[in-house]
Protein backbone atom coordinates (compact mmCIF):
# COMPACT_ATOMS: atom_id res chain seq x y z
CA UNK A 1 0.00 0.00 0.00
CA UNK A 2 3.17 2.49 0.92
CA UNK A 3 4.42 1.99 -2.83
CA UNK A 4 1.19 2.50 -4.07
CA UNK A 5 0.48 5.67 -2.32
CA UNK A 6 4.05 7.01 -3.04
CA UNK A 7 3.22 6.31 -6.81
CA UNK A 8 0.13 8.36 -7.26
CA UNK A 9 1.89 10.72 -4.82
CA UNK A 10 4.75 10.82 -7.64
CA UNK A 11 2.50 10.91 -10.62
CA UNK A 12 0.51 14.05 -8.96
CA UNK A 13 4.19 15.65 -8.23
CA UNK A 14 5.51 15.34 -12.09
CA UNK A 15 2.07 16.41 -13.61
CA UNK A 16 2.87 19.73 -11.12
CA UNK A 17 5.94 20.06 -11.78
CA UNK A 18 5.36 20.30 -15.48
CA UNK A 19 2.90 22.15 -15.62
CA UNK A 20 5.50 24.99 -13.62
CA UNK A 21 8.63 24.95 -15.91
CA UNK A 22 5.93 25.45 -18.69
CA UNK A 23 6.85 29.10 -18.05
CA UNK A 24 10.00 28.51 -19.83
CA UNK A 25 8.70 27.44 -22.74
CA UNK A 26 7.71 29.87 -25.43
CA UNK A 27 3.77 30.07 -26.72
CA UNK A 28 2.86 27.26 -29.35
CA UNK A 29 2.30 23.74 -29.35
CA UNK A 30 6.00 22.68 -27.55
CA UNK A 31 4.53 23.69 -23.61
CA UNK A 32 1.92 20.95 -24.59
CA UNK A 33 4.43 18.85 -25.07
CA UNK A 34 5.79 19.11 -22.12
CA UNK A 35 2.64 18.68 -20.35
CA UNK A 36 2.42 15.42 -21.09
CA UNK A 37 5.31 14.15 -19.75
CA UNK A 38 3.87 15.26 -16.38
CA UNK A 39 0.95 12.96 -17.11
CA UNK A 40 2.81 10.04 -18.71
CA UNK A 41 3.70 6.94 -16.75
CA UNK A 42 6.81 5.58 -15.54
CA UNK A 43 9.19 5.17 -18.55
CA UNK A 44 9.34 1.13 -18.91
CA UNK A 45 12.97 1.05 -18.96
CA UNK A 46 13.39 1.62 -15.33
CA UNK A 47 12.57 -2.49 -15.08
CA UNK A 48 15.63 -3.06 -16.36
CA UNK A 49 17.84 0.32 -15.46
CA UNK A 50 16.92 0.36 -11.75
CA UNK A 51 17.89 -3.00 -10.85
CA UNK A 52 21.45 -1.59 -12.39
CA UNK A 53 21.26 1.05 -9.29
CA UNK A 54 20.36 -1.13 -6.91
CA UNK A 55 16.40 -1.05 -7.27
CA UNK A 56 13.98 -3.55 -6.31
CA UNK A 57 12.95 -5.48 -9.68
CA UNK A 58 9.10 -6.11 -8.39
CA UNK A 59 8.64 -2.67 -6.95
CA UNK A 60 9.52 -1.04 -10.09
CA UNK A 61 6.73 -3.29 -12.07
CA UNK A 62 4.36 -2.57 -9.81
CA UNK A 63 5.03 1.24 -9.95
CA UNK A 64 4.91 1.00 -14.00
CA UNK A 65 1.63 -1.04 -13.45
CA UNK A 66 0.27 1.24 -11.12
CA UNK A 67 1.16 4.85 -12.64
CA UNK A 68 0.19 3.23 -16.12
CA UNK A 69 -3.26 2.44 -14.79
CA UNK A 70 -3.50 6.30 -13.58
CA UNK A 71 -2.46 7.90 -16.57
CA UNK A 72 -5.00 5.71 -18.48
CA UNK A 73 -7.89 7.11 -15.95
CA UNK A 74 -6.81 10.40 -15.53
CA UNK A 75 -4.54 11.72 -18.03
CA UNK A 76 -7.49 13.07 -20.33
CA UNK A 77 -9.16 15.15 -17.27
CA UNK A 78 -5.38 16.34 -16.07
CA UNK A 79 -4.08 17.54 -19.47
CA UNK A 80 -7.41 19.68 -19.80
CA UNK A 81 -7.32 21.02 -16.29
CA UNK A 82 -3.77 21.97 -16.68
CA UNK A 83 -4.00 23.26 -20.26
CA UNK A 84 -5.33 25.99 -19.14
CA UNK A 85 -9.13 25.49 -21.04
CA UNK A 86 -7.24 24.87 -24.06
CA UNK A 87 -9.75 21.89 -25.59
CA UNK A 88 -8.33 18.19 -25.54
CA UNK A 89 -9.82 15.61 -27.53
CA UNK A 90 -10.45 13.07 -24.97
CA UNK A 91 -12.04 10.47 -27.82
CA UNK A 92 -8.33 10.17 -29.15
CA UNK A 93 -6.21 9.90 -26.29
CA UNK A 94 -8.29 7.35 -24.82
CA UNK A 95 -7.92 5.38 -28.06
CA UNK A 96 -4.73 6.60 -27.84
CA UNK A 97 -3.68 4.81 -24.53
CA UNK A 98 -5.79 1.61 -24.97
CA UNK A 99 -3.42 0.93 -28.37
CA UNK A 100 -0.23 2.00 -26.77
CA UNK A 101 -0.22 1.30 -23.37
CA UNK A 102 -2.89 -1.13 -22.45
CA UNK A 103 -2.94 -3.69 -25.75
CA UNK A 104 0.46 -3.89 -25.42
CA UNK A 105 1.60 -4.30 -22.00
CA UNK A 106 -0.89 -7.09 -21.46
CA UNK A 107 0.08 -9.07 -24.87
CA UNK A 108 3.79 -8.52 -23.14
CA UNK A 109 2.66 -9.97 -19.95
CA UNK A 110 1.35 -12.73 -21.47
CA UNK A 111 3.79 -13.31 -24.06
CA UNK A 112 6.37 -13.27 -21.58
CA UNK A 113 4.88 -15.49 -19.17
CA UNK A 114 6.06 -18.31 -21.93
CA UNK A 115 8.98 -17.59 -22.67
CA UNK A 116 12.23 -19.07 -21.27
CA UNK A 117 15.05 -16.85 -20.07
CA UNK A 118 17.38 -16.96 -23.08
CA UNK A 119 14.55 -15.81 -25.09
CA UNK A 120 13.93 -13.45 -22.64
CA UNK A 121 17.12 -11.92 -23.08
CA UNK A 122 17.07 -11.49 -26.38
CA UNK A 123 13.92 -9.86 -26.41
CA UNK A 124 15.21 -7.59 -23.96
CA UNK A 125 17.95 -6.77 -26.33
CA UNK A 126 15.56 -5.87 -29.14
CA UNK A 127 12.99 -3.89 -26.89
CA UNK A 128 16.11 -1.98 -26.46
CA UNK A 129 16.50 -1.59 -30.09
CA UNK A 130 12.97 -0.15 -30.09
CA UNK A 131 13.58 1.94 -28.08
CA UNK A 132 16.41 3.58 -29.70
CA UNK A 133 14.46 3.95 -32.71
CA UNK A 134 11.47 5.41 -30.94
CA UNK A 135 13.72 7.78 -29.85
CA UNK A 136 15.14 8.60 -33.60
CA UNK A 137 11.55 8.81 -34.86
CA UNK A 138 10.50 11.41 -32.27
CA UNK A 139 13.26 13.55 -32.19
CA UNK A 140 13.19 13.63 -35.76
CA UNK A 141 9.85 15.70 -36.15
CA UNK A 142 11.62 18.47 -34.13
CA UNK A 143 13.12 21.19 -35.69
CA UNK A 144 15.43 22.68 -33.41
CA UNK A 145 14.95 26.92 -33.14
CA UNK A 146 15.70 28.99 -30.26
CA UNK A 147 12.06 28.18 -28.65
CA UNK A 148 13.77 24.65 -27.99
CA UNK A 149 16.14 26.22 -25.75
CA UNK A 150 13.47 27.03 -23.03
CA UNK A 151 12.00 23.52 -24.12
CA UNK A 152 15.37 21.66 -23.14
CA UNK A 153 15.42 23.80 -19.94
CA UNK A 154 12.14 22.99 -19.14
CA UNK A 155 12.49 19.26 -19.39
CA UNK A 156 15.87 19.11 -17.44
CA UNK A 157 14.08 21.01 -14.69
CA UNK A 158 11.06 18.53 -14.79
CA UNK A 159 14.07 15.84 -14.65
CA UNK A 160 16.05 17.11 -11.67
CA UNK A 161 12.76 18.17 -9.40
CA UNK A 162 11.11 14.57 -10.23
CA UNK A 163 14.33 13.05 -9.05
CA UNK A 164 14.07 15.68 -5.84
CA UNK A 165 10.29 14.46 -5.16
CA UNK A 166 11.33 10.73 -5.79
CA UNK A 167 14.61 10.99 -3.20
CA UNK A 168 11.90 12.39 -0.72
CA UNK A 169 9.36 9.70 -1.46
CA UNK A 170 11.94 6.95 -0.92
CA UNK A 171 12.22 7.35 2.52
CA UNK A 172 8.75 6.17 2.91
CA UNK A 173 10.01 2.62 1.41
CA UNK A 174 12.71 0.13 2.31
CA UNK A 175 16.08 0.51 0.35
CA UNK A 176 15.71 -1.05 -2.80
CA UNK A 177 12.46 -0.23 -3.35
CA UNK A 178 13.56 3.39 -2.62
CA UNK A 179 15.71 3.25 -5.32
CA UNK A 180 13.25 1.96 -7.56
CA UNK A 181 10.84 4.89 -6.37
CA UNK A 182 13.74 7.61 -7.38
CA UNK A 183 13.82 6.56 -10.79
CA UNK A 184 10.24 5.66 -11.34
CA UNK A 185 9.29 9.39 -10.23
CA UNK A 186 12.11 10.72 -12.21
CA UNK A 187 11.48 8.85 -15.57
CA UNK A 188 8.05 9.27 -17.66
CA UNK A 189 7.67 7.58 -20.56
CA UNK A 190 8.63 9.42 -23.68
CA UNK A 191 6.59 7.37 -26.27
CA UNK A 192 3.67 7.48 -24.11
CA UNK A 193 3.73 10.75 -23.73
CA UNK A 194 4.13 11.07 -27.20
CA UNK A 195 1.10 9.52 -28.13
CA UNK A 196 -0.84 11.36 -25.72
CA UNK A 197 0.38 15.22 -27.22
CA UNK A 198 -0.15 14.05 -30.65
CA UNK A 199 -3.38 12.52 -29.87
CA UNK A 200 -4.65 15.92 -27.46
CA UNK A 201 -2.61 18.94 -29.49
CA UNK A 202 -1.34 17.01 -32.81
CA UNK A 203 1.81 16.67 -34.00
CA UNK A 204 3.55 19.40 -33.32
CA UNK A 205 3.15 19.22 -29.90
CA UNK A 206 5.00 15.94 -29.90
CA UNK A 207 8.25 17.18 -31.31
CA UNK A 208 9.78 18.17 -28.52
CA UNK A 209 9.46 14.54 -26.59
CA UNK A 210 12.28 12.95 -28.82
CA UNK A 211 15.00 15.45 -26.52
CA UNK A 212 13.27 14.11 -23.70
CA UNK A 213 13.74 10.74 -24.66
CA UNK A 214 17.23 11.10 -25.04
CA UNK A 215 17.69 13.17 -21.18
CA UNK A 216 15.69 10.43 -19.49
CA UNK A 217 17.58 7.77 -21.04
CA UNK A 218 21.24 9.32 -20.11
CA UNK A 219 19.77 10.00 -16.85
CA UNK A 220 18.43 6.71 -16.06
CA UNK A 221 21.69 4.74 -16.87
CA UNK A 222 23.96 7.77 -15.29
CA UNK A 223 21.96 7.48 -12.16
CA UNK A 224 22.24 3.70 -12.63
CA UNK A 225 26.20 3.64 -12.92
CA UNK A 226 26.47 6.55 -10.44
CA UNK A 227 24.66 4.33 -7.70
CA UNK A 228 26.57 0.91 -8.33
CA UNK A 229 30.26 2.41 -8.71
CA UNK A 230 29.01 3.25 -5.08
CA UNK A 231 27.82 0.28 -3.77
CA UNK A 232 30.86 -1.52 -5.16
CA UNK A 233 33.45 1.26 -3.82
CA UNK A 234 36.12 -0.32 -1.56
CA UNK A 235 35.14 0.98 1.89
CA UNK A 236 38.42 2.69 4.02
CA UNK A 237 38.05 1.75 7.49
CA UNK A 238 38.18 4.05 10.08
Amino acid sequence: LRLLGVTVAGSSAAAGIAWIVLLLVAAGPLPFGVLAVGVAPVEIATLGVAPLGGGDSLASGVMLIASTMLTALFAGPVMALLAGGTSVRLGNLVLTLVVVVVSPFAAGLAIRSHLGPGVRKRASLAAAVAVTVLVWLVASQAHLSDAYLGVVAALALLILASAAVGLALARFVHVPAGRSVLFATSMRDFAIASGIAAAAFGAAAAAPLGLYGIMVMLWGTGLAGTLQRRATAPRIAD
